[in-house]
């Protein structure tokens, strides 16, 4: 998927916010006119993140990777000077990825109505849960605890990929050390096609990096905690929100900026049915979606 900020251009937001984002606009497309100008920024962001930032660990769930800050005078320096250089598309992110949150949040509360499991409360608390439950685990080599939480074919890949590392005699030193903040970034309601779908974006602290299991030595990673920022993907199976996915923090805004998917007529239309209907009468369309298997993670354009 490749995201170009310059073209969206259309915000829901106050005053304040249209005129910041609609100067931040104008300075990409600027950007855009000017290509030698363009390069050089490109430049600098290269070298902030993969000359001054080399360490890396391996992967941690979901196969991301944790990048230490550099420690050199001349590297925080450099660094500083691409972070200024980069500020106005930074702002640009910050602000349009805000602005995208809130709507989501006002979509799921909107489907709350009918449908209680894309109450925001719930859907918080399951993912939560499920993080922490992996963050927990993983480091043990072990995901066989993490099974509820997890969708079959993803917790087998995760299981395998720790399995293959410990054949070849290493060890992802993962654990937890923070808060975990959550937020949602996109949701499609179930349909012929696919599951009831929810991307959350996650931020925490981890301690993330890889040794060599008989000499202790390190491989890659860092030691020290550092930021992890991953999109959460769930689906809706059987009546809960299962864990299918952990795609790189960097995607949120593409994920986000992505239009909700709100028709829920297929589910009204499987409510209606006689075989969804409680002893009352009255139709339950939670129960009418756990019917249904797993069919899929809709797919990202």
């Amino acid at each position: 998927m490749v995201y170009y900020p310059a073209t969206y251009c259309t915000i829901d937001g106050g005053p304040m916010i249209r005129s910041t984002v609609q100067a931040l606009n104008r300075g990409l497309r600027y950007l855009a006119a000017n290509p030698l100008l363009l390069a050089a920024l490109l430049l600098a962001a290269l070298i902030a993140t993969d000359v001054l930032m080399p360490e890396s660990a391996w992967a941690g769930p979901g196969g991301q990777f944790v990048k230490a800050v550099t420690k050199t005078w001349w590297g925080k320096a450099l660094l500083g000077l691409a972070a200024i250089i980069l500020l106005p598309l930074a702002l640009y992110v910050v602000v349009r990825e805000w602005i995208e949150v809130r709507r989501c949040r006002r979509d799921l509360a909107e489907l709350e109505q009918r449908f209680p499991f894309f109450g925001w409360n719930h859907i918080e608390a399951r993912a939560r849960e499920t993080i922490e439950t992996l963050y927990r685990v993983w480091g043990t080599g072990d995901l066989s605890s993490a099974a509820p939480y997890l969708m079959p074919d993803y917790l087998q890949a995760q299981q395998d990929l720790l399995d293959r590392w410990k054949a070849e005699g290493k060890h992802n030193v993962f654990s937890h050390a923070g808060d975990i903040s959550l937020a949602p970034l996109h949701v499609g309601v179930e349909n012929e096609d696919s599951n009831s779908l929810v991307v959350l974006r996650s931020k925490t602290h981890v301690i993330d990096y890889m040794e060599h299991v008989e000499t202790g030595k390190k491989l890659k990673g860092s030691k020290s905690k550092q930021e992890l920022e991953s999109c959460l993907v769930f689906i809706h199976v059987a009546g809960e929100w299962m864990l299918s996915a952990i795609e790189e923090g960097d995607n949120s805004l593409a994920i986000a900026s992505e239009k909700n998917v709100l028709d829920a007529s297929y589910l009204l239309e499987m409510a209606d049915g006689s075989q969804f209907a409680s002893p009352d009468g009255a139709q339950d369309p939670a129960a009418a979606e756990s019917e249904k298997g797993p069919v899929g993670v809709a797919e990202h354009d």
